[in-house]
């Protein structure tokens, strides 16, 4: 595709959604095609991989929900201002899909749009997740879920359910994020939503693979791959296969690895979704790092940071952190790693998310013993071995249990 057939995608986008937002005549009501339509465009735009018009996207956005003097019916430029939020959020803009997504729950709860502002909420709530502001996240999540039970909004209840979940994960409360998700899937299920059960199938294989059992976590992202078969949402295919990439390494199968993480490459390109592509390059550096391709982590490395810079990933940013830190350490630069893995450690403990903090302590000790600090060493994988365990993962708990009491670390 020629770049002027790129920003020909998004001067369509644009284009039509100026009409939406009132810059010219529109009519009051917008079929569901049409709007169905400019959605696709959207997403065609954002996989072209051109730059997105941020700033006239924004503009578009805001008086969408503010109210054109068009008089275009709310629920259509309810669903474009979020499809809008979407796109930025996709493009990595995530401040802006922000502000729309809060100035969207506003409108629609004065235009009684209570499906719609729940929507919106539990977006806004996925953003302060990826931004690493995991309380924030969680105050949404559960206003927005306990409005949903009792109003009756049995998908939107369901979807809170599974994005609380999520945070909980992230926190290190395995054991309450299972008892949600198996509540949210109840509901999915009865509801036969493919969408939201593909969703939950994959968050409970990334449950199974924080306590251990990847064998497990492999059997319920092949579960989420095939609920999600229906849906055709690229993003979420790559999310998933991303995922069995992770599960595969950790079972020791790397050519299976590779073959999960190329098709994980192949969705998150197909949606636009640099996130996506950056926690692909993320799993790539870590199979990098199995094969000892020290150059190719780096590579891989990095071009995650910059991507999860971009989209402002707090998570995405301290795990590449923490592989650049890897990287230096096998280089022969301990003092260098020791640095990078402090800053990655720091920025897990940030956020509260544990296995990130265990994965870092683990290996900061590494660097800590190359260095000739062993009270350090041992104080490191101490604390490890207590954040596995308390993950569930006994294997890895152990095995960093025997570690802080090897002679090495003595």
């Amino acid at each position: 595709m020629s770049r002027l057939q790129e920003m020909d995608h998004w001067g369509r986008v644009i284009q039509s959604l100026e009409a939406l937002a009132g810059d010219t005549a529109a009519p009051a009501e917008v079929s569901a095609g049409a709007v169905a339509r400019l959605e696709a465009d959207i997403l065609t735009a954002c996989a072209t991989g051109a730059a997105c018009p941020a700033d006239r996207l924004l503009a578009c956005a805001f008086r969408l929900v503010d109210g054109p003097a068009s008089g275009t019916a709310p629920a259509s430029r309810a669903r474009m201002a979020l499809a809008s939020a979407r796109m930025l959020a996709r493009c990595g803009h995530a401040a802006a899909a922000s502000a729309v997504l809060e100035r969207l729950a506003t409108m629609a709860k004065g235009e009684r749009l209570a499906r719609v502002e729940l929507v919106a909420l539990m977006e806004l709530a996925d953003l302060y997740r990826r931004q690493g502001k995991l309380a924030e996240a969680e105050v949404v999540y559960d206003s927005a879920g306990e409005r949903a039970a009792r109003e009756g909004h049995l998908r939107e209840h369901a979807d809170a359910l599974n994005g609380r979940a999520t945070v909980l994960l992230e926190g290190g409360h395995v054991a309450r994020a299972d008892a949600l998700l198996r509540h949210a899937l109840e509901i999915a299920v009865e509801i036969d939503d493919a969408r939201l059960t593909g969703h939950i199938y994959n968050n409970l294989g990334v449950l199974c693979c924080i306590r251990g059992d990847y064998a497990a976590g492999a059997c319920e992202l092949a579960r989420a791959l095939a609920a999600r078969q229906s849906v055709g949402n690229a993003g979420a295919f790559a999310e998933t296969y991303h995922n069995l990439g992770l599960a595969a390494r950790r079972r020791q199968r790397p050519d299976e690895a590779r073959e999960h993480l190329r098709r994980a490459s192949e969705y998150a390109r197909m949606s636009g979704d640099g996130r996506l592509a950056g926690n692909v390059f993320l799993a790539e550096t870590e199979l990098d790092l199995d094969s000892g391709d020290l150059r190719l982590a780096r590579f891989h490395a990095e071009r995650a940071l910059a991507i999860h810079r971009e989209h402002g990933d707090a998570l995405g940013i301290a795990e590449a952190r923490r592989f650049t830190g890897l990287v230096a350490h096998l280089q022969g630069d301990a003092n260098e790693a020791c640095r990078i893995l402090e800053e990655a450690l720091a920025a897990f403990e940030k956020v509260g998310h544990l296995l990130g903090i265990a994965e870092t302590a683990e290996d900061l000790a590494h660097v800590a013993r190359t260095l000739g600090d062993r009270e350090r060493a041992q104080a490191l994988l101490a604390q490890a071995a207590a954040i596995f365990g308390e993950l569930g993962d006994t294997r890895r708990a152990a095995s960093a249990a025997a570690q802080a009491a090897s002679p090495g670390c003595a």
